[in-house]
């Protein structure tokens, strides 16, 4: 399946009004089922994550969405690692499921970039503990 966020045109599907994420056929161009439980933001931008699942993110969160049990969660919020989500301005998932998060600040002029990794080790008591390399 093919998933899209820009949805126009005219259609007899009312659910294209209020869903943000649905498999679309390609060959007949209509939509299919949606993807509920899509983790929904402000300007929401998607990228590719690891294992069948893709990754949104806002100005406030990142949050991911599992094609496969078509279940989302939201992964942290970007102030949790001191980060002003309004100026992540990209996020890639590295082959070892670190986040490489590009940071710009255009009125200073100054850019930034974050490496972030999962942890589960007790020693991460806070998210500014699991943050680096």
């Amino acid at each position: 399946p093919v998933y899209d966020t820009d949805i126009s045109g005219e259609t007899d599907n009312a659910d294209l009004l209020t869903d943000f994420l649905m498999e679309i056929d390609i060959d007949t161009g209509k939509a299919g089922a949606s993807c509920p439980d899509f983790p929904k933001g402000d300007n929401t931008v998607l990228v590719p994550g690891m294992e069948n699942t893709l990754l949104s993110y806002d100005r406030t969160a990142l949050s991911s969405y599992d094609l496969t049990s078509r279940t989302g969660q939201v992964l942290f919020d970007w102030l949790d690692y001191g980060i002003n989500g309004s100026r992540v301005e990209a996020v890639h998932v590295q082959e070892d499921g670190r986040l490489l998060v590009v940071i710009r600040d255009l009125a200073e002029g100054s850019g930034e970039l974050a490496l972030l990794k999962k942890t589960d080790s007790p020693d991460a008591s806070s998210p500014q503990q699991a943050a680096g390399n």
